[in-house]
């Protein structure tokens, strides 16, 4: 600015008296000062726009960062949940033995209707209709035994997707659960008690764990 003032200066005196080429050249000064202003100015907006461009780039980086740790939330929800509810059929089926009741004495008939009426019961849980094809005790125990055995793989991933929970445990429950199977149907003996036990123990320790991790916050 002193350098705009000093050349209007000297182009005023030079104008008082008169040097055409000492006025030319203090013209010239002063469009050069002005024009360094106008450039400089111009530079300081440029810099303004830029810093609110960068600005914005990175609120949109940001919000980026959100978006995916919500989506990896979201996909850590579902699998969580798949091995919830199929941790859940396990143990329903499970508890749903425990209060039934047959008689040392049965006849085969009762024993074999008492049978087919639990495996068809273990279907229904697992989502699968009883098909009137499978007429027989062995035919409904194969379809509910591999069903169980491909939930096995399933909530054998908890021991990944939730905290402190020991593989050996869910094995113990499926395999409860398919043993429990194999004695009512090759033995006809009803150890509800039993298998409703494992049941109660595994939830003590670890639904309540898995239902709070289920949070999505």
């Amino acid at each position: 600015m002193e350098e705009l003032l000093f050349a209007i200066k000297d182009a005023a005196n030079t104008i008082a008296a008169p040097n055409w080429a000492v006025a030319i050249s203090a013209f010239a000064a002063v469009g050069t000062v002005l024009v360094a202003i106008i450039i400089a100015s111009k530079q300081i907006q440029l810099a303004k726009e830029q810093n609110e461009i960068t600005k914005r780039q990175n609120e949109i980086a940001q919000k980026q960062i959100e978006i995916s740790e919500q989506q990896n939330k979201i996909a850590l929800f579902k699998e969580r949940y798949s091995v919830y509810c199929e941790l859940q059929k396990i143990i329903s089926f499970g508890r749903s033995v425990n209060n039934t009741e047959l008689a040392y004495d049965a006849k085969a008939e009762e024993r074999s209707k008492f049978t087919i009426g639990i495996l068809k019961t273990g279907l229904c849980i697992f989502g699968m209709e009883p098909s009137k094809e499978y007429t027989s005790s062995d035919e409904l125990y194969l379809v509910l035994y591999m069903r169980i055995e491909s939930s096995r793989y399933l909530v054998k991933q908890a021991i990944f997707l939730f905290s402190d929970m020991e593989e050996e445990d869910i094995d113990g429950l499926v395999k409860s659960l398919l043993f429990y199977l194999f004695q009512l149907t090759s033995y006809g003996v009803n150890d509800g008690h039993s298998i409703s036990r494992t049941c109660e123990e595994f939830c003590d320790k670890y639904m309540m764990k898995i239902e709070r991790m289920l949070n999505l916050r």
